[in-house]
C-alpha cells in the first residue's frame, strides 16, 4: 500500500500506475484510518495492496 501526502505525489504515483496498466482505488480517511477502511482495503484484490 502506498500512502501519498501531497497532490503532486498523487498524481506521480497514479501516472506511474496507470502506465503500468494499473487501476487506482481511493479511500478517503480524512486524517484517521478506522475499520471501516480497512474492510474497503480488504475488499481489494491481493495484488493491488
Amino acid at each position: 500500500m502506498k500512502v501519498a501526502t501531497t497532490i503532486k505525489e498523487t498524481r506521480e504515483l497514479v501516472k506511474a500506475w496507470k502506465k503500468e496498466g494499473l487501476s487506482v482505488g481511493l479511500v478517503p480517511t480524512m486524517g484517521y484510518l478506522h475499520e471501516g477502511h480497512m474492510t474497503d482495503l480488504q475488499n481489494l484484490p491481493a495484488t493491488l495492496i
